[in-house]
Order: C-alpha cells, then sequence, then structure tokens
C-alpha cells in the first residue's frame, strides 16, 4: 500500500511523556512546596552579530567579516492568579534591580514516565534529562488579564535575564 504522503517511515524509537517537568526560582523567603500555578515559561537568548563589509579591497569579491556582541534574554511567564504567598514574593525579589546576581529561574525535565521501566519493556530509548537555566532575571512587565467565560484571573510576567545555561544529564 502507498504512503498518503509518500514519505519513507522512520523506525519507531519508543515514547517517553515529560509530565514531571519543574521549574524552580531560587529561594524567596517562601517555604518549599508552595505552587504559583504556571501554566507557560517561555524564554528566548540570542546574541547580536553585525556584518561588516570591506569595499576598499581590489578585485571583484567584497569581504565579509562577523562581528559578534553581546548576548541577551528575555522570558515570558503565564500563571493562574491563586492562592499562593509565592508570587508576591517573587515579584518583590525577581523586581528588585539590587537583587539580580541571586535571581536565577530553573527548568528542569526527565524521564520521569519513561525511565528505566521504560526501556526494561522494550519502548526504547529513556526519555532525555536536563535543565535549562536563566541566570540574573530581572522582572521588567507585570499585567493581569480575565476572561468572562472561566472568570480565571491570568497573570503574564515579562524578564530580561543575563545568561542561559543547558545541562543534560542523560
Amino acid at each position: 500500500m502507498a504512503s498518503v504522503f509518500a514519505r519513507t517511515g522512520g523506525t519507531f524509537e519508543g515514547a517517553f511523556a515529560v509530565d514531571r517537568a519543574t521549574m524552580t526560582v531560587d529561594d524567596v523567603g517562601v517555604a518549599r512546596g508552595t505552587t504559583a500555578l504556571v501554566q507557560r515559561l517561555a524564554g528566548q537568548f540570542s546574541q547580536k552579530i553585525s556584518r561588516l563589509y570591506d569595499v576598499s579591497g581590489s578585485g571583484s569579491k567584497t569581504r565579509l567579516y562577523y562581528v559578534g556582541g553581546r548576548a541577551a534574554g528575555h522570558a515570558s511567564m503565564a500563571r493562574a492568579i491563586g492562592p499562593s504567598q509565592l508570587m508576591a514574593a517573587f515579584h518583590r525579589a525577581f523586581g528588585d534591580v539590587g537583587r539580580v546576581a541571586d535571581n536565577d529561574i530553573s527548568l528542569r525535565y526527565g524521564s520521569m514516565s519513561g525511565g528505566a521501566e521504560h526501556r526494561a519493556a522494550g519502548a526504547g530509548s529513556p526519555a532525555p534529562k536536563g535543565m535549562y537555566g536563566m541566570k540574573s532575571c530581572l522582572l521588567t512587565q507585570v499585567g493581569a488579564i480575565v476572561q468572562v467565560g472561566d472568570m480565571v484571573v491570568s497573570e503574564s510576567s515579562t524578564l530580561m535575564f543575563n545568561d542561559l545555561h543547558f545541562k543534560e544529564t542523560g
């Protein structure tokens, strides 16, 4: 039977879920286990690259140079507002430019439901484990919205950060 999209299929290597991924923030003075009802965390880390063209050279080819500038990161977070002391402490700590050196956010993910037991069952490779760490975060914008259909108040936050670390653990 011919493939509908005329593509060659790959070999199924297994499946995994990362339903236990966690986001953590540095200590902001609230007891562990306090939740923030975060629904979305997105980050972007980029570096400025300039192109320099040397038009003074001889011949028909223009010489091109890349010049690397400084890197900068931006993140956005959305959460449902609920009963939590964590977000008030988060706003105080991450909104304070004087504390920037101490403000880190980590997103950890792992093979929680696709680990050794998953591999032993012959379902392919284990799920990857790793961590993204945003360093020196500063809260730059906070907004809130409520929709009439569900009356859930949502908060959106924008942060800037200085450096992004990635660690794969296996």
